[in-house]
């Protein structure tokens, strides 16, 4: 609670207190200070934050307890929120984040470890959609859930590529972040979303600090056309390590760019994205492999596992980093260090000339299954 009367030391009597209790009970009756659950809506104003008098959005979400939850009522709300105090941020009907005008270019921005954000539909931020990421270098945001969203149309900025995450910088290309981002994310949650229409879909990576223990399941992330629907990318050597990509769709991602289904990748030496589990997932007519292992120079990307999903019909733009020019669906490919420990099983691949395409890549291949296939295996 916000103290908004600061009284000097003093005796003062019973009864003064008692009136200031009776008076503080009923100014908490309509104020945004008083309450663990604070109403807004698009056209909200002042500071009651109940649902009858809602107030904006950014008021609710700066002024809530700890621990709290925003309730936005449906309709179109514009600029971006900082949720930088741990909070459910939940959607309520058509609840429609416009971030145009967001003064940061995301969306939603999660600092606050122990936070959720649902139910909200979020388009037409420059950078990401819903971007979580620790408040400074070192510092840590965990326990986040974001689940039952719809991340559109964001990454506006990706066209120029001046700015922000937009510009390349060295090994790191200039994704702008892509529509849902985890960045140095720790034992966090994404599922049920819906991110379609992006530069790419959802990305994980390790700027600040070790991205780990995260948990990406049941989501549909397609038709983001300039890059790849799940992206596990490790930037520096802090790592992308022991998460689990499961129970997605990814499909129809790259296809005017080099984006796969799923891609775990380094972005340069010493980089790590090692030991993820990527299971049950479906990707088809993605312009890389429906699931793709790049590395290009010494790094970690080892003992990765990939296992029954089902893949159709990718590589559609083909993979000009190892000349792959036909439909493949899984690759795995180093030109610089070995990658072992892959393991690839019980994957359903249809519909490709190359079912799994390794290079410098000795990996465990067991109980495949391939349909329409040309050669079921290229090895080298």
């Amino acid at each position: 609670m916000r103290n908004f009367m600061q009284r000097r030391p003093g005796r003062v009597s019973g009864l003064v207190l008692f009136a200031l209790a009776i008076g503080t009970a009923a100014a908490g009756s309509s104020s945004a200070a008083q309450g663990s659950t604070l109403w807004a809506s698009p056209n909200g104003s002042g500071t009651a934050c109940t649902a009858p008098a809602p107030c904006s959005l950014a008021y609710a979400v700066t002024n809530a307890p700890a621990g709290g939850t925003v309730r936005a009522l449906g309709g179109t709300y514009h600029g971006g929120v900082v949720i930088s105090t741990p909070l459910t941020l939940h959607g309520s009907g058509n609840s429609i984040l416009d971030a145009s005008t967001s003064a940061n270019g995301v969306g939603i921005l999660v600092n606050a470890s122990n936070s959720e954000v649902d139910h909200f539909t979020v388009e037409n931020a420059k950078f990401e959609g819903i971007l979580v990421r620790p408040p400074s270098p070192g510092s840590t945001v965990s326990n986040v859930r974001i689940d039952h969203n719809a991340v559109l149309n964001n990454d506006t900025g990706y066209a120029a590529q001046t700015d922000g995450e937009c510009h390349p910088n060295g090994e790191i290309p200039g994704d702008c972040g892509e529509g849902l981002h985890l960045w140095s994310a720790t034992n966090s949650r994404v599922d049920h979303n819906e991110v379609s229409g992006n530069a790419g879909g959802i990305l994980l990576t390790d700027e600040f600090g070790p991205n780990t223990g995260n948990e990406i399941d049941h989501n549909t992330s397609s038709n983001n056309i300039h890059d790849c629907g799940i992206t596990l990318a490790s930037h520096t050597s802090n790592g992308v390590f022991d998460n689990t990509v499961d129970h997605n769709v990814a499909d129809g991602n790259g296809t005017a760019g080099e984006g796969a289904g799923i891609l775990i990748a380094g972005a340069g030496p010493g980089t790590r994205a090692s030991g993820n589990v990527i299971s049950h997932n479906e990707a088809s007519g993605n312009g890389l492999a429906g699931i793709t292992i790049h590395e290009h120079a010494p790094s970690n990307l080892n003992d990765n596992v990939l296992d029954h999903n089902d893949l159709r019909n990718n590589n559609l733009t083909g993979d000009p980093d190892f000349n792959v020019s036909v439909t493949t669906d899984i690759l795995v490919g180093s030109a610089a260090n070995a990658i072992t420990g892959t393991v690839i099983s019980h994957n359903e691949l249809s519909d490709a000339q190359i079912g799994i395409w390794t290079h410098n890549a000795p990996s465990s291949l067991d109980h495949n299954v391939f349909s329409n296939v040309g050669t079921p295996v290229v090895s080298s």
